[in-house]
């Protein structure tokens, strides 16, 4: 059970959040790999996948180091494979009007981020997809979840400002699923 929410520990919560990205600031010029087209995309999904993991095992101090280009590069394309039937089943949703389309928005904006994270901790399709644990989880801790939540959209808004001078592209690629790392971690 998580402690209840208050003002003081939101403030707290998200000032750690906003600045987690810089407790090792060279750090962030790992996000030119942006630049090798397919490869370093790849890549840069990979070290997201390490970002979230160091985060739910309590490194909230400074991102992980990038470590090797092709082990990253590896868990980027296993991401890939294994998001791609989530994805067609999620499109195929709000495909069907009304009752898919509030399907589509319960399943991703609800139970997907949680899923996510579970999918990075244990690699396994089925972590994917333990959907019954995810609404457990979730509808358990709904208020805290939708602060995560909260504090997630609050984060990419201020780098997503803040990337008109370039120094929020890559704080808010590698930052932002602090909270719900933080809530995964937590729950």
């Amino acid at each position: 059970m998580t402690e209840k929410m208050t003002k003081g520990r939101f403030s707290k919560d998200f000032k750690a959040g906003f600045s987690y990205p810089w407790g090792r600031a060279s750090r962030l010029w790992n996000i030119l790999w942006v630049l090798l087209p397919i490869f370093g995309w790849f890549a840069l999904a990979g070290y997201g996948k390490k970002i979230a993991r160091s985060l739910i095992s309590g490194n909230t101090k400074e991102l992980p180091v990038f470590g090797g280009f092709w082990n990253n590069f590896k868990e980027g394309v296993f991401i890939f494979v294994f998001m791609v039937p989530t994805m067609i089943v999620l499109f195929a949703l709000n495909l069907v009007p009304l009752f898919g389309q509030l399907a589509y928005f319960l399943a991703a904006f609800g139970l997907l981020p949680w899923l996510i994270m579970n999918f990075f901790m244990k690699e396994t399709f089925e972590s994917l997809w333990d959907i019954k644990k995810a609404y457990r989880i979730v509808s358990t801790n709904v208020v805290e979840y939708l602060f995560a939540m909260l504090k997630t959209i609050l984060y990419t808004i201020v780098y997503g400002m803040m990337c008109i001078v370039l120094v929020g592209i890559p704080c808010l690629a590698f930052g932002q699923n602090f909270f719900l790392a933080e809530f995964y971690r937590k729950n």
